[in-house]
Order: structure tokens, then sequence, then C-alpha cells
């Protein structure tokens, strides 16, 4: 899969930069910038507003417990 994706090393920079970096903000996306976001230099970039919706999944979760009969606690 090399050609399609980069290494584990490459794959791990965007999580090592938002731990360590002051700089990073938040509601902003940090990953690879070419191939698809799959491969390169990490950029980052606002996601789609539907993404930030938290009332969806909110209420997503809710009907999905409704239905199963299953309920979930932390």
């Amino acid at each position: 899969m090399k050609p399609f994706f980069q290494s584990a090393d490459r794959g791990s920079w965007p999580a090592l930069l938002c731990a360590t970096e002051s700089e990073v903000a938040p509601e902003i996306l940090y990953g690879p910038s070419k191939r698809a976001n799959t491969a390169g230099p990490v950029i980052g970039y606002r996601p789609a507003e539907h993404a930030l919706n938290t009332e969806a999944p909110a209420r997503l979760w809710t009907i999905s417990e409704e239905r199963t009969g299953l309920t979930w606690s932390p």
C-alpha cells in the first residue's frame, strides 16, 4: 500500500503536532495535504459545517438507544 499511503512515522505527525504545538487551533483538523488527504505535509483546515454539528450525533445516539433497547453511559 506504500504508493497510496504514507509511512507510520509520517502518519503519526498530525497527532504529534496537535499534542505538542501551542498554536493549534480549536475546530481545525490537521492532516496530510496531498493525494486526497492520505499523504504529504500536514496542513490545518476547517471541516465542513455539518461536521461541527453537535445536535445531530446526539439525536442519532438517542434514536439508536431507543431502537436497539441498549444504553451506554461512561
